[in-house]
């Protein structure tokens, strides 16, 4: 029996990866007081890391590499994971998607500062051909949303209780960002590059 490469199985596939942390993290947090756990966030992000760290495996044994937002996102779970347990402190795990938003939208702004933004060489194999005015709006609204993200995080786990953070990370966080990609599919389709769809051996 040969493995299903098809374009679904492997979209699938990097949605596991992707999503599966968050979902064990989430499942975590609200199983863990039925079992007298009287601080869930502690396991929850102990296991958080776990999941974490087989999520970059997964993706290397399966893609042969680790993308570069998972490499960054993952050494953050790791790293700020590690300080909440060795601390006791759930600052840090709260301030984890603060940081991750933030260094993808400043690497992205920094980009567009020298005109090449780093959202080309990542994703153009995997798009059609979109001119490079295309790829500045593309990264320019990932910029903004990343920032909008960031200070979303912010002002929900300062200002709100902690059952409600961990919920949205699920239901608040995963519906913007599929609306987002929604939106830049359709910014996509009006910048595509026709000269090169014209060009001659061009589908």
């Amino acid at each position: 029996m040969t493995a299903d490469t098809s374009p679904r199985h492997n979209a699938t596939l990097k949605l596991t990866i992707e999503m599966g942390p968050l979902i064990v993290f989430f499942g975590t947090y609200f199983l863990a007081p039925r079992f007298g756990v009287a601080d869930p966030i502690f396991p929850a992000t102990g296991l958080f890391m776990i999941a974490t760290t087989a999520a970059m495996i997964a993706s290397w044994r399966i893609e042969g590499k680790i993308a570069p937002m998972l490499w960054v996102s993952s050494g953050v779970v790791i790293v700020m994971g590690g300080l909440t347990l060795i601390l006791h402190d759930d600052t840090f795990i709260k301030m984890k998607p603060t940081i991750v938003n933030s260094i993808f939208a400043l690497t992205i702004i920094g980009s567009l500062m020298v005109d090449r933004p780093v959202l080309k060489p990542l994703f153009q194999s995997a798009f059609p051909p979109i001119t490079h005015r295309g790829w500045r709006e593309l990264s320019r609204n990932w910029a903004a949303f990343f920032l909008f993200l960031a200070l979303l995080n912010e002002t929900i786990w300062r200002n709100f209780s902690e059952e409600f953070w961990v919920a949205f990370k699920v239901w608040g966080n995963i519906p913007l960002t599929f609306a987002m990609a929604l939106y830049q599919v359709r910014v996509m389709n009006r910048n595509l590059d026709r000269a090169e769809d014209d060009a001659p051996g061009g589908d």
